[in-house]
């Protein structure tokens, strides 16, 4: 019996040892992985209508994750034409029936009419609205990418 509580003493005493030793070894500080490293899927929509004179038009989207958020302003017309009027469109968050103007400038249509902005998970719009440039109401198309 008394051979029995010797090893069972050196068996406790060599666990202790083990347990001890290990956490010496466990990483108290973990790296966590970046933001950036998240894989987030872009999404492309289009925002295509008709602005009336002077009036505006607004398109809303949510977003899951933040991130950069675009408005590309790919065509206006005006009688069948390509318009060359400028015309604002903003990116903003829904307010009731209408579109907040946070980020956004005078623009005309084209590849460098693009709006950008940085922003948290939510729920967004873009809206193009008449200044007064256009004599004749204009027939648009916006593309939107913002993460998904």
């Amino acid at each position: 019996m008394h051979t029995f509580r010797q090893s069972g003493f050196r068996l406790a005493a060599v666990a202790l040892g083990l347990a001890v030793a290990a956490t010496g070894c466990w990483d108290q500080n973990p790296t966590k992985p970046s933001p950036g490293a998240i894989n987030v899927p872009i999404l492309s929509e289009s925002f295509n209508g008709t602005l009336p004179l002077g009036g505006a038009k607004f398109y809303s989207f949510s977003t899951t994750y933040g991130g950069a958020i675009g408005a590309n302003l790919i065509s206006l017309k005006e009688d069948g034409n390509d318009s060359s009027a400028l015309v604002s469109v903003t990116i903003g968050a829904p307010v009731g029936v209408t579109c907040s103007t946070e980020y956004g400038q005078t623009i005309t249509a084209g590849t460098s009419a693009v709006i950008s902005a940085e922003l948290a998970a939510g729920v967004y719009c873009v809206q193009i609205l008449d200044p007064g440039n256009l004599v004749s109401p204009g027939v648009f198309s916006i593309t939107i990418t913002h993460p998904k």
